[in-house]
């Protein structure tokens, strides 16, 4: 463990920062390099020690043992080319050296041959078979989802959302340069090797660039030889940094320290706790913040009871108070922490943002910087950054300023550079470049897209982080389009109103767009079919209840099995229309349901309704307008909701939706509304059997086809369970909606969505809400693809 803290911790990659590189003459024989290469493993310089395998190495080349501790020492630096030519020369003896390959790969795919690294690991994992198979397959396996997201990347045309400058040499040096503390704007604090230990300095940039940097006079002598990873308090009055030593075994254990300012003096350094600075461990990397006046403290640490590797931990306190009464140490979870090595927190607390880096997440490099929202140990998935904040080297320390629009953050990376090396890291500035997104499509009728619609409103939503919905903007178009400019990085919902019709929306997401763009999806409404009703005489009202509006079919998907003319995309460019020589479908009869007469309650409890059935009864005009709309279903015709964890059976539903929801009859005809058919489900599950569906969850619907042919949805099998139901389409044919389950949160199912519509025949994909096993009306939830 503890040589993981040597690259992580203090970012010393060797002790050759404390002194030059050390060579060999020409005239040293092949056993002195060994020997004194030996020597400098052991003292941690590793530069001088990769100098010396390599030259013996090249004197005598079938000696393939020095090329493996050539190839150990030249990762030690991040010398990745030689790294991978030492490991190369091994990789093909699987029997002496069986991780050779593995080294090889990571060598290469941080020196950016992402399409060579992946084929090296998949060749690797194909023929290893050790006792530890299971670990190295889930590094292989994350080192391939690495490749495959750097190669995407690298394909992508779209200009980036950031611009980088690399800091001048004024502030970067030839050492490391690290942990940067953007105090205002043009003042910058950050940790440096440059005196040959780890010291804090500050800079401060004016008209003509970055000025030398200078030790600030608030860090006076220190208890132990290396410190730095600062970060100030929101409110300026304490720091917080890390102070280091090396033990006897060459090993670095590091505590976190604060200095509080009192009276306008910053007081001596108190190391915290021990319970939080734990005996033989590290503890280091802190980062403060304050919300709702309680102190958190983010920290580095690899003590028991972590994932593995180094982990983000944290610990609070009341915000006002200044003793160290901190909660005991709770590690920030599996949202952020892995297997791997988790450094350099930094929490946004606007937008309740963690950014860290990460070797144990998919990654261009060995560590790349990630974003997950949430708060203490509750995390979403990370995000990769992506370029050009990541790159095949290591990248970590990303921070915002002020105004966050921009910040700074470490590489190693020669891009941008004059380097000639990646042995030390520096530091790097960037800015957020203000994007355009553009959404715009246009509004037709659902089943007649040749007819746009008029006198349309389209509402503009944004979805904040925690779920609420604020509305933006509301228009009324009468073009049958509709346009509005996005922000990126957030989250929306589109939705149209128009009298007659269904209301349909969707929601998009704006991180993925990394310059100026237009985004396109198209609206389409379904209109709400009204049926009158003959009332017989003497007679009253009777009600008749029609089935779902039909579904949209994937005209593209069941060409093959239909007249040509249904074909949208067919070389006639004719629309779809109903062929001449199939006879229109039978009228459907209407099925009459009978006055509905309140039934009589039974037995009450606690003021309680209950049907003659037993159920306990609500009334719809009691429920709210979501619920109405959304949480309704029906079992053997009869309207039920689970409200709090109860079932109840709604009394009133249609009386009161006729009243509240449906446009009301000419005058003697009674109003006929319309309720879901229930579903179908021919469940196609791995066992054979049907699911049981219960609560709520979500569904993917791929395709409606008139023909099932599975062999279409073979790439899908590890995403979900294939299910069938039965619907119609327009014209009264029985088709097959093809679904894609379960999912348990809508989260969950956007993320699987995101990966099934890069596939062209599925990028009309979208979600659908499901409540014990019905579908809800109004409830899709489509991603377009991009069009930029």
């Amino acid at each position: 463990m503890k040589h993981i803290l040597l690259t992580f911790l203090l970012t010393v990659v060797s002790l050759a920062t404390f002194a030059q590189v050390q060579k060999p003459s020409s005239d040293m024989s092949y056993r002195k390099k060994i020997t004194m290469a030996d020597e400098f493993m052991q003292k941690g310089d590793y530069g001088s020690a990769a100098a010396f395998y390599l030259s013996a190495f090249e004197e005598k080349p079938k000696k393939i043992e020095i090329a493996e501790k050539a190839g150990n020492a030249f990762v030690k630096v991040r010398d990745y080319k030689n790294a991978a030519s030492m490991f190369k020369v091994l990789k093909d003896d699987t029997k002496s050296y069986p991780k050779a390959q593995y080294h090889y790969a990571m060598a290469i795919k941080q020196s950016g041959d992402y399409k060579n690294a992946l084929s090296e690991f998949e060749s690797f994992i194909n023929v290893y078979r050790a006792e530890d198979f299971n670990e190295i397959n889930d590094k292989v396996a994350n080192e391939i989802n690495g490749c495959e997201l750097a190669i995407q990347a690298m394909n992508n045309d779209s200009k980036p959302d950031i611009e980088l400058e690399y800091l001048s040499r004024m502030v970067n040096s030839d050492e490391d340069e690290f942990a940067p503390i953007p105090f205002v704007e043009n003042l910058l604090y950050f940790s440096s090797m440059r005196d040959g230990t780890s010291q804090i300095f500050r800079s401060e940039r004016g008209g003509s660039g970055w000025d030398r940097p200078e030790k600030p006079q608030i860090f006076g002598s220190m208890e132990r030889p290396h410190f730095g990873h600062g970060a100030f308090t929101p409110d300026r009055r304490a720091f917080y940094f890390t102070q280091c030593d090396m033990n006897s075994a060459g090993e670095f254990n590091c505590d976190i320290y604060i200095m509080q300012r009192m009276n306008n003096k910053w007081a001596k350094p108190i190391r915290l706790p021990d319970y939080i600075n734990e005996n033989n461990t590290t503890s280091t990397m802190p980062f403060v913040t304050v919300v709702d006046d309680k102190e958190i403290l983010y920290f580095v640490s690899d003590r028991d009871g972590g994932m593995g590797g180094t982990d983000i931990w944290y610990v609070t306190k009341e915000g006002s108070s200044t003793d160290f009464n901190f909660s005991l140490p709770i590690n920030a979870g599996t949202g952020i922490n892995t297997t791997g090595n988790e450094v350099s927190p930094f929490y946004d607390k606007t937008s309740g943002v963690m950014y860290f880096s990460s070797d144990g997440h998919p990654g261009f490099g060995g560590l790349d910087v990630f974003r997950s929202t949430g708060e203490l140990k509750n995390w979403d998935k990370p995000i990769n950054l992506g370029t050009p904040t990541n790159s095949g080297s290591d990248d970590k320390y990303y921070v915002l300023g002020s105004s966050k629009e921009y910040g700074y953050f470490i590489s190693n990376r020669l891009e941008g550079t004059k380097k000639e090396y990646t042995d030390n890291d520096d530091i790097f500035y960037f800015e957020v470049k203000e994007l355009e997104v553009i959404i715009r499509g246009s509004i037709a009728e659902f089943g007649n897209e040749s007819k746009l619609l008029d006198n349309v409103t389209v509402d503009l939503i944004i979805i904040e982080e925690t779920g609420e919905e604020n509305r933006l903007a509301t228009k009324v178009f009468n073009d049958g389009e509709y346009y509005f400019k996005l922000s990126p990085n957030r989250e929306y919902k589109i939705e149209a109103t128009k009298d007659g019709y269904e209301t349909t929306f969707f929601e998009l997401e704006t991180n993925a767009f990394t310059g100026d763009s237009e985004f396109v999806q198209d609206l389409a409404l379904e209109k709400i079919e009204v049926v009158a009703i003959e009332t017989p005489p003497n007679k009253p009202a009777e009600v008749s209840i029609t089935n779902d509006p039909p579904t949209k079919p994937n005209l593209s998907e069941i060409a093959s099995n239909t007249d040509p003319k249904l074909n949208p995309n067919s070389s006639t460019g004719e629309k779809p229309q109903r062929p001449e020589n199939r006879p229109p479908p039978p009228p459907v009869k209407p099925e009459i349901i009978p006055e509905i007469i309140p039934e009589q309650p039974v037995a009450t409890n606690n003021n309680a309704r209950y049907s003659a059935d037993g159920d306990k009864i609500i009334r719809f005009e009691d429920l709210t307008k979501e619920e109405k709309r959304d949480r309704v279903f029906f079992v053997d015709d009869k309207p039920y909701i689970r409200k709090n964890g109860e079932l109840f059976a709604v009394e009133g539903l249609i009386e009161e939706n006729v009243a509240e929801n449906k446009p009301q009859a000419p005058p003697g005809r009674p109003t006929v509304v319309t309720k879901p058919k229930p579903i179908k489900n021919d469940g196609l599950l791995p066992n054979g059997t049907l699911e049981v569906e219960t609560g709520e969850y979500y569904k993917i619907q791929l395709v409606a086809v008139s023909t099932y042919k599975p062999y279409k949805y073979e790439s899908l099998k590890n995403l979900g369970a294939i299910q069938l139901e039965s619907t119609t389409n327009s014209y009264g044919d029985e088709i097959q909606r093809v679904m894609l389950t379960p999912f348990q949160t809508l989260s969950e199912a956007k993320s699987t969505l995101s990966r099934i519509v890069e596939n062209p025949r599925f990028e009309r994909a979208y979600i659908v809400k499901y409540v014990d096993g019905q579908r809800v009306k109004h409830s899709k939830i489509r991603l377009a693809s991009f069009r930029g």
